[in-house]
């Protein structure tokens, strides 16, 4: 990296997973273990401090059984091992990081807020989520939009799955749903699309706005949900500071055909994303202020499983644009 910015970036981590949830929740409350230190480490802070959750997978009990829900799954991939701790106490668990931390900081989640991708189970997180004091914004998430976070299921199984949670939330619903809890907090954004929203579209923040979400943008394809992205720009420097900082939130689910249960596309192991939203990224790169700037990248997926044509186009992005981090989920191991 050329050009070092002294100081660190005012980030806390929040990661929901199995691990946490498998401990005894169930005898006494949340250890202070998992409780973020009081103190900042030494240096000088160059952003707001902002919480980042991801992984909580809030997940429908009722629906109808289905394979994918078996033992025999259990058995061949780890991560979709669900102990019960984790579908009796994520919502608990989720609502305690909004209450402690969610009155303090603004919060990034960085995706899986549901697991079987049923609209009841994302109506319960963004009622959580509303529970937070501050502002909230998140990356979408493969288990967000494709049954179980593996594949674009077409026929009665994913509907089968969500029965008694108002059925699946395809990719292209999402968008719009989440588009919507947006709205209701950014006031500006809300003006601006009071109603709905149009199928593609973008939006800015005036130049002079101090608000947490600066720029969002997205396409909506009802025919092709798994083409469908929402990607957003975060202001994150701190008042008086000359130093700029941002974060873009990319989305990592945005394919170009249906994601299978095949390994080589499969939602799950892993992310993409395609020309247009790459093009919204690197726009919104070049048009911050250059050397008074540093702009860091976030997604559900992990670099490591990108696809590699799109782990080029970052790789490329981050050495002329000088990113110094890449944040992300996914993996369940913090």
């Amino acid at each position: 990296m050329k050009r070092k910015t002294e100081g660190y970036l005012g980030i806390l981590l929040v990661v929901l997973t199995a691990a946490a949830l498998a401990g005894c929740l169930f005898q006494k409350p949340v250890s202070t273990s998992y409780e973020i230190a009081p103190h900042k480490p030494e240096g000088k802070s160059i952003s707001k401090t902002v919480l980042l959750v991801a992984d909580n997978q809030l997940n429908h009990l009722y629906g109808d059984p289905m394979w994918m829900r078996s033992t025999m799954v259990d058995q061949v991939v780890s991560v979709a091992i669900r102990p019960v701790q984790q579908d009796l106490f994520a919502p608990d668990l989720l609502r305690w990081v909004m209450k402690n931390y969610g009155a303090a900081w603004p919060v990034i989640h960085l995706g899986d807020a549901t697991n079987m991708a049923c609209v009841g189970e994302l109506e319960a997180f963004f009622e959580i989520m509303a529970e937070g004091r501050k502002k909230w914004v998140m990356a979408p998430g493969n288990h967000d939009f494709f049954l179980l976070g593996n594949s674009q299921v077409n026929g009665e199984e994913w509907a089968s799955a969500c029965q008694r949670a108002k059925g699946p939330t395809t990719k292209d619903l999402f968008v719009r749903m989440y588009l919507m809890q947006l709205a209701g907090q950014f006031p500006e954004l809300g003006r601006r699309y009071p109603d709905s929203f149009p199928e593609a579209g973008a939006w800015k923040a005036p130049n002079d706005s101090p608000d947490f979400l600066s720029a969002v943008a997205w396409q909506i394809d009802a025919d092709r949900p798994w083409r469908s992205f929402i990607v957003q720009q975060l202001h994150l420097t701190l008042p008086g500071e000359k130093l700029r900082t941002y974060a873009i939130l990319m989305d990592s689910t945005q394919y170009g055909s249906a994601p299978t249960l095949i390994p080589t596309n499969n939602a799950g192991t892993t992310g993409d994303m395609q020309a247009e939203q790459l093009e919204t990224i690197e726009k919104w790169l070049a048009d911050s202020p250059g050397k008074d700037s540093v702009t860091i990248l976030m997604s559900h997926h992990p670099f490591g499983v990108l696809k590699k044509e799109v782990r080029g186009q970052i790789d490329r992005l981050r050495k002329h644009y000088n990113i110094p981090l890449f944040v992300s989920g996914h993996t369940h191991h913090g």
